[in-house]
């Protein structure tokens, strides 16, 4: 909107222009996602899958090579001030904006002093700005040389503790937990300004509606519309890799994904979102699930592995972690399994009963498939699991804790022994490399 107001095809025909937390001058979460593929947060944590699945669809090796050739938006919203910062004699030092620091020019032109001026006298602007509290918002990010860099990631310095889900690398300060403030008030002066305290990036849309409206048409509406979205704490996202259908059945037994009776979508929990079973990269979003266990049912629609990803995304700085599973399908071949969310849990797991149960029932599956050169190879693993199944059964009913303890040495031992042998038959091509892939997965599954 700025660009066709500022610009020479202007034609006079925009009144007012309203602009609700706009980072005028970029921000620097912006950076994390432009020169390092790091997406905190629910909507990063959706962009960010979604993102990877159109990488690997159309070529590139790395996501930096995808979101810096493909997505120009990002880049358009990185920082055009100084806020990387560098450990000089011992102290931190902000980098001088170019320095050192990614360009975006796109935002340099827009905020020239001339073009605003041009914004300014030729529109109304009114600027609607939320500030949370305390200050909680990141205003610049403490980098330093990545000694271990292999591809594009962090070109310009990685954050401090950042691979180690550390937050050394944090600045912050005023803002909306979204942009800083420098950024939403760099209009400042010869604009309409209304300001709300305790109200972040997301909330204020809500927040501000009739404040906008009264600004819009001269009057203050009555009515007000609460939206659930600015309440949205937590979001269960679950990704599958072809070739296979999703159905997801929350704790009260609602559904969500595809019907595989009927072969239609169907939806019965409040904010859910599923993408359809035609789209490429399927996936599930869940609103606040409730805690509990879910049910989640996969249908083979071909041949082969398929994957499973799930991740309990939520607000901050730091990146969901990820839950994965991978099996061998068939068409209309069902295979269901449980995971559990904790009340005020961060992250998604496994329920498993007796997890070498899967150990055995996927070797056998293997076995059948063809997967499994010599008969040899399937004697051994399954003498090692069927072995390793007994003392977990023991270490089960234990209640000694010493013997529980010599038990859970054993299975770990008998485990670690089956791993060894896994490398061993897939080195001499006894068993197919993505069935090794399947069995070491279910092997580290159980945990202890």
């Amino acid at each position: 909107a700025r660009t066709y107001i500022q610009g020479d095809e202007y034609a006079d025909d925009v009144d007012q222009m309203i602009f609700i937390d706009t980072p005028h001058q970029g921000a620097p979460e912006a950076y994390l996602q432009y020169a390092g593929g790091f997406m905190p947060g629910i909507s990063g944590g959706i962009m960010k899958h979604v993102f990877e699945k159109e990488a690997g669809q159309t070529g590139f090796k790395h996501l930096i090579e995808y979101i810096q050739e493909k997505i120009p938006a990002v880049g358009q919203l990185l920082p055009q001030y100084s806020y990387l910062m560098e450990k000089k004699q011992g102290s931190w030092v902000m980098r001088t904006y170019p320095y050192k620091t990614p360009v975006n020019s796109f935002l340099d032109n827009l905020n020239l002093e001339e073009n605003v001026e041009k914004l300014k006298e030729r529109v109304r602007v009114t600027g609607v700005y939320g500030f949370t509290e305390p200050e909680d918002t990141l205003n610049a990010i403490k980098v330093k040389k990545d000694r271990y860099k292999k591809d594009k990631k962090w070109d310009f310095g990685i954050p401090v503790g950042i691979n180690m889900g550390k937050d050394r690398w944090q600045v912050l300060g005023a803002g909306d937990m979204t942009v800083d403030e420098s950024s939403l008030k760099f209009l400042h002066g010869g604009i309409d300004e209304i300001t709300y305290m305790g109200y972040n990036h997301r909330e204020i849309v809500t927040k501000a509606q009739k404040s906008i409206l009264t600004v819009l048409t001269g009057e203050e509406p009555e009515e007000y519309f609460s939206s659930f979205f600015p309440s949205i704490k937590k979001v269960l996202l679950i990704a599958v890799k072809c070739p296979v259908d999703i159905q997801i059945v929350d704790p009260n037994g609602k559904i969500v994904g595809q019907d595989f009776v009927l072969q239609q979508e169907k939806n019965e929990i409040e904010g859910a979102f599923y993408t359809g079973a035609d789209f490429e990269g399927e996936f599930v979003t869940i609103i606040n699930p409730v805690p509990g266990e879910y049910t989640v049912i996969v249908k083979g629609t071909g041949e082969g592995e398929y994957e499973i990803e799930m991740s309990l995304l939520s607000d901050g700085f730091e990146e969901a972690k990820k839950l994965m599973k991978k099996g061998i399908t068939s068409i209309d071949n069902e295979e269901e399994f449980l995971i559990e969310i904790e009340d005020d849990g961060d992250e998604v797991v496994f329920v498993v009963n007796n997890p070498i149960d899967k150990l055995l029932t996927d070797l056998e599956r293997i076995n059948d498939d063809g997967k499994i050169k010599k008969q040899y190879a399937y004697k051994i693993l399954k003498a090692k699991f069927q072995l390793a199944k007994k003392k977990y059964e023991k270490y089960e009913t234990e209640k000694r804790t010493w013997k529980k303890k010599w038990l859970k040495r054993q299975v770990r031992f008998i485990l670690i022994m089956a791993q060894a042998h896994l490398r061993f038959f897939e080195m001499r091509e006894w068993i197919d490399k993505d069935a090794c892939e399947l069995l070491g997965d279910d092997i580290k599954m159980v945990v202890l």
